[in-house]
C-alpha cells in the first residue's frame, strides 16, 4: 500500500509490509548474514519475516548434479538454516520440483523441519498438505513435550536442573525444543 502522508511505503494501518527475502547463489549465500543484517536494518517499513533457500538455482550456480535426495546441498541448506536463525529470520526450504510425488514432497519437507527449516516453498496445491502435516507435531510429539515440560517444572521445584526422562538426559534445551513443539501444535486442526 502506499503511504503519501509518509512519502513511503506501509502496510495496513501502519503496520509494517512483511518481507521474503531469496538465497539462490553461492555468492548470496556467502553473503546471507550481512544481507540479513542490512534487511533488519531497514526495518522502519519492513518487516523481514523469512528467506527462502531457491536449491536449484544454487546447484546450478555451484555447478552440483541435482539427485533426489539433494545431498549435493547439504551444506547449503544446513548453513542456510545457521544464518537465518542467527539473525531470526525463518528459513524456508527449497521446493520439491517433483510435485506429483507426494511421498517424496513428504519426505523432503520432513528432511526441511528436522534440519530446522520453518517451511518448505510449493509449486502446487497438492503439496499444501504433506507439507503442512510435515512441519506440524505428531499427537505423540506434543503428549511427550507436555509430559516433559511438566517434569522439568517439577524437578526444577525440587530444585533438580538436569534429569533422566526415557532414558535421556533432560536439560534446558530439551525444555525449548518441548515448547517449540507445544507453540507450534497450537496450529494444529482440531
Amino acid at each position: 500500500l502506499r503511504d503519501d502522508k509518509h512519502g513511503g511505503v506501509s502496510g495496513k494501518r501502519g503496520k509494517k509490509l512483511q518481507l521474503m527475502i531469496k538465497c539462490e547463489s553461492a555468492r548470496g549465500l556467502v553473503q546471507l548474514g550481512s544481507i540479513l543484517e542490512k534487511a533488519k536494518e531497514a526495518s522502519s517499513l519492513l518487516e523481514l519475516t523469512g528467506c527462502m533457500f531457491g536449491g536449484y538455482d544454487y546447484a546450478a550456480d555451484v555447478h552440483a548434479i541435482r539427485t533426489d535426495h539433494a545431498t549435493e546441498l547439504l551444506f547449503a541448506r544446513q548453513n542456510f538454516v545457521t544464518q537465518c536463525r542467527a539473525h531470526r529470520v525463518a528459513p524456508i526450504d527449497m521446493i520439491c520440483i517433483d510435485y506429483k510425488d507426494l511421498s517424496r514432497v513428504k519426505r523432503e519437507a520432513i528432511e526441511a523441519r528436522q534440519f530446522g527449516f520453518s517451511g518448505k516453498q510449493i509449486i502446487h496445491p497438492s503439496s499444501v498438505e504433506p507439507v503442512q502435516n510435515a512441519f506440524l507435531p505428531t499427537t505423540k510429539e506434543v503428549e511427550e513435550a507436555k509430559e516433559l515440560v511438566r517434569l522439568f517444572e517439577e524437578k526444577q521445584a525440587e530444585g533438580i536442573g538436569a534429569f533422566l526422562y526415557k532414558g535421556v538426559m533432560v536439560d534446558l534445551p530439551m525444555l525449548y525444543q518441548a515448547r517449540a513443539i507445544l507453540a507450534l501444535s497450537k496450529h494444529m486442526p482440531t
